[in-house]
């Protein structure tokens, strides 16, 4: 469970989020939906521990305040990150991430868990492709 309470994120004297509030019960899957700039982002990285943030969020009624303290978390928490090179190797194809990522995290294989998630994100199809040929949205 991950609740987040009140969380926001600035840069310099500009919020990218301010006060994003909700939760989240284990198995459940949320989205975040809105324009270029909303802070879907940022609040994704300060859940994940990346960056700096006000507010609290609590993983599995575990409070963390600042990456610093999200370390302990970190190894149950995953991000990619979408843009300017911050996740892709642009000469690894999607299948080859999945690989690397897994095997890096200590990850059973499982393929049946894979095809699903590359069913639901419409990549399925795209396993093979070089991530420096995909296109934003995929």
């Amino acid at each position: 469970m991950i609740e987040v309470k009140e969380i926001s994120v600035k840069y310099k004297n500009i919020y990218g989020i301010k006060n994003a509030s909700f939760t989240a019960e284990n198995g459940e899957i949320v989205g975040l939906i809105g324009a270029d700039g909303a802070g879907k982002s940022s609040l994704l990285h300060a859940i994940s521990g990346v960056i700096t943030f006000e507010g609290e969020i609590l993983y599995d009624n575990h409070p963390y305040h600042s990456p610093k303290e999200a370390e302990k978390f970190k190894q149950n928490i995953g991000l990619m990150p979408q843009g300017l090179g911050l996740v892709l190797y642009d000469f690894m194809s999607i299948k080859e991430h999945f690989d690397f990522f897994r095997e890096i995290r200590g990850i059973k294989k499982d393929i049946e868990y894979e095809n699903r998630l590359l069913n639901m994100a419409g990549l399925a199809k795209f396993q093979d492709r070089l991530a420096r040929n995909l296109s934003g949205r995929m």
